[in-house]
């Protein structure tokens, strides 16, 4: 990379890696870069538009990458959410830049982000002064032909007990999380209507176990 760095949010495609953020032994970092396997080289893209370590990002096979939470590194946690536009698997070097959506309805840094049929969930992590949460938070894109839709935040049940700094996996269609300080696994079984294409959360039918 062309900048050292730590404390990254990190995506990938089969072929690319999307690197944004992180921090640099003194302060946070705003910059991004991409590596692109096929040529084994770094490509500088935009800046995030806010500095931030400690971030998720997930990148949608649509193309869209989203910058997500994340922290200034003074106890100060972020709900805001960048998006941009960023090729998946492609030649693409563009000239895309981050714009804003819609905020996350709680800030949040040291979290699972995880992407299930397109839809982002978010859960637990830090938030401003350190203290750990359970909040889960499902985001549901704007339209990638709208260029001015921010996308909607929705609280959802939170996780049996919070924790921060742990990961997420999608397994069939579930989300799966391991809280390493217990070794216990949490499961989430969203449902989703057949007619309205949504995602409910009743209880008995989907939940964290």
């Amino acid at each position: 990379m062309s900048v050292a760095r730590t404390r990254i949010g990190i995506a990938s495609s089969s072929k690319e890696i999307l690197v944004c953020g992180g921090w640099d032994g003194s302060t946070a970092l705003s910059s991004c870069e991409l590596y692109r396997s096929t040529e084994n080289r770094w490509i500088t893209l935009p800046s995030l538009d806010v500095a931030r370590h400690l971030l998720r990002i997930v990148w949608l096979p649509d193309g869209r990458a989203f910058a997500i939470g994340g922290g200034d590194g003074k106890q100060m946690c972020y709900n805001n959410v960048e998006m941009m536009t960023c090729g998946w698997n492609t030649d693409w070097v563009g000239d895309s830049v981050w714009r804003k959506v819609a905020e996350m309805l709680n800030a949040r840094s040291v979290f699972a982000a995880i992407v299930l049929h397109d839809l982002v969930f978010v859960a637990g992590g830090k938030t401003t002064g350190g203290v750990v949460i359970s909040s889960v938070e499902l985001f549901t894109p704007p339209a990638v032909d709208d260029q001015l839709a921010l996308g909607q935040w929705t609280d959802i049940q939170p996780m049996l007990s919070p924790m921060y700094c742990f990961s997420g996996v999608v397994f069939g269609e579930a989300v799966l999380i391991l809280d390493l300080n217990s070794s216990k696994m949490q499961r989430y079984r969203p449902s989703r209507s057949n007619a309205q294409m949504q995602w409910t959360t009743t209880v008995g039918f989907a939940g964290w176990v």
